[in-house]
């Protein structure tokens, strides 16, 4: 009789106690996918506006005048390009130099890293020559502070961190480095040099 006394207890005090209810929710979760897009669309644009058509085979940027002009009337308004002056200023010395990391890159010195920067590479002209080493060491710390004055400035104008465009920048790397050239990718979770 005890036996059954505290069963029905126990039954009463199970089914008398709270309950929690757990319901979906009435709209499905959107996650909004378009600023990562548009950061890479503007990524991309910046990035070629530096280094020129990215099939061009010479070392300079383009330079005609037909480009430029499509260039300066449409990309700022269509991308959204900062008119801070340190912002204007990064992005010309990074202009200046682009034959220069174009080169570096073609021989085999230069490569660009999983961070949105450009890294040295330990190739042979840079391990026969010090005074070659010396001038791609230079460029790197050069175009890497360029950079981030860029990442900075274009994270704040969005709203987002720049490790977001560091990223973005990466990935442009990632998908356009040419063949034969060095760039840092994701194999086995690790970052790893692959030459394209």
């Amino acid at each position: 009789m005890a036996l059954v006394f505290f069963v029905l207890t126990c039954i009463m005090y199970v089914s008398c106690g709270p309950r929690v209810k757990i319901e979906g929710p009435d709209k499905p979760i959107e996650i909004n996918v378009n600023v990562r897009i548009d950061i890479y669309n503007h990524v991309a644009e910046v990035e070629e506006d530096i280094y020129g058509d990215d099939d061009d085979d010479d070392e300079g940027e383009d330079s005609s005048e037909s480009s430029f002009l499509l260039r300066s009337l449409f990309m700022p308004r269509a991308y959204g390009a900062s008119d801070d002056a340190k912002y204007k200023a990064a992005k010309e010395r990074r202009k200046a130099r682009a034959g220069q990391v174009k080169q570096y890159k073609k021989d085999g010195s230069l490569g660009e890293n999983h961070k949105g920067g450009v890294s040295l590479i330990e190739s042979d002209k840079v391990k026969k020559d010090k005074a070659y080493a010396g001038k791609v060491k230079k460029l790197v710390k050069e175009e890497n502070a360029d950079r981030e004055i860029m990442f900075k400035l274009d994270a704040k104008k969005r709203g987002v961190s720049p490790d977001i465009i560091r990223q973005e920048t990466a990935r442009y790397w990632q998908d356009h480095t040419k063949p034969g050239q060095w760039v840092e990718v994701k194999k086995g979770g690790k970052w790893v040099w692959k030459r394209k």
